[in-house]
């Protein structure tokens, strides 16, 4: 989730890269920001990916791939188990953004970061680690530390009651865009009630409130800087994004799919980039259809489910070389009894509908289908248009 980082005291003295400008004709859908964008194209469906590569480091056939993509966030597990394992985070995400931008310099890659717990597989964690006066203590005094391990390892928490882990945990989050690899940041944990954060629970009713301010106070700080620099800030998950967010992510996109559909269709009615992410691939094709009837501008679709393998994201499936073409209109959906029926069109004559039925248990079941402009078809309700 989560500028090289040394010394004893929490004022840091980090290099900075200036930003080139790209002279580009483009017509960015958020106005306030135009620099290193994520690609977008109704030509076919615009694609992200969100990894690390935890056992290796990026090969050079996953970062070519990558770098076609409309955008890509580097994960914490980047090279995790590789010299130096454990540690050292920042550079090899550095390392894995060079890739990828060594086969499309236009490609953007955003680095991860987190709003919670001070991994140590960072720099920047382990300085935190260094200066436990820095770090979230609960209402008994003890350090919080987080409820579960990743790797073997648990976590403290930065304590952004304290202006001084305010200042630092903004220069931390953006190594990768101050050294010139990255072009924005995905920051992961925010949530929307005091009673979702972990790092509070066993905290006081005044430190939890002096945290939450600070961590907003923090967070409009590094979305100014990251908008000064003409860079990204993207938030998961999309209920708790502050106002300055320009790109969300959808997690888990597909579980409740008539909800998500309506949830893809807000967010990118607030133009946003927006990153649906599919984690149910026993659903596939009825979650694909479920993604052409809420998609909109600057809508991706991700299909990646393990965060510690690239590979796996760079999967080149059919329908991601299909026609799509612009939609003619918003899904019409058709609501009959027991069952909605939601039918869509694009440009290029690729046509989408899936029918939701509502079964004993009130639940829907769903069959569905898209007849693609080249006359081929994805799922399993394509009997007849």
């Amino acid at each position: 989730y989560q500028r090289r980082v040394h010394g004893a005291s929490a004022t840091m003295s980090l290099p900075r890269t200036s930003t080139a400008v790209l002279l580009v004709l483009c017509c960015c859908f958020c106005a306030s920001l135009c620099g290193a964008m994520p690609t977008f194209s109704w030509d076919k469906l615009s694609l992200f990916a969100h990894c690390g590569s935890n056992s290796s480091v990026l090969s050079n056939a996953t970062a070519k791939y990558f770098s076609g993509l409309g955008f890509v966030t580097l994960e914490k597990t980047m090279a995790l188990s590789t010299p130096p394992a454990y540690h050292g985070a920042e550079a090899k995400i550095i390392a894995a953004a060079k890739l990828i931008k060594s086969f499309n310099s236009s490609a953007t890659v955003l680095t991860y970061f987190q709003n919670d717990w001070a991994r140590t597989w960072y720099d920047s964690g382990v300085w935190f680690e260094s200066r436990p006066d820095l770090e979230l203590h609960d209402r008994h005094g003890n350090l919080v530390v987080s409820p579960y391990s990743e790797h073997n390892h648990t976590w403290h928490a930065y304590d952004f009651s304290l202006p001084e882990v305010q200042a630092v945990w903004v220069n931390v989050s953006k190594v990768c865009v101050d050294a010139g690899a990255c072009d924005g940041v995905f920051v992961d944990g925010y949530r929307w009630q005091i009673q979702r954060f972990e790092v509070l629970v066993n905290c006081t009713l005044e430190k939890q409130t002096q945290w939450i301010r600070g961590m907003n106070q923090a967070t409009a700080v590094l979305a100014a800087s990251l908008k000064k620099q003409d860079k990204l800030f993207f938030v998961n998950p999309w209920a708790a994004a502050p106002p300055q967010t320009v790109g969300v992510m959808l997690e888990n996109f597909g579980w409740d799919l008539l909800g998500d559909i309506e949830l893809l269709r807000r967010e990118v009615k607030m133009h946003r980039y927006v990153a649906a992410h599919v984690y149910n691939f026993s659903n596939y094709e009825t979650t694909l259809a479920g993604f052409l009837l809420g998609t909109g501008p600057n809508a991706y679709l991700g299909t990646g489910f393990d965060w510690e393998n690239c590979d796996e994201w760079a999967v080149d499936r059919p329908e991601y070389s299909k026609p799509l073409g612009a939609p003619l209109a918003e899904a019409d959906f058709h609501v009959g009894l027991g069952t909605i029926v939601a039918t869509r069109a694009f440009a290029s004559g690729t046509k989408v509908r899936a029918t939701f039925t509502l079964n004993v248990r009130k639940l829907y079941t769903i069959k569905s289908c898209i007849w693609w402009a080249d006359g081929t078809t994805t799922g399993n309700d394509c009997a007849s248009q």
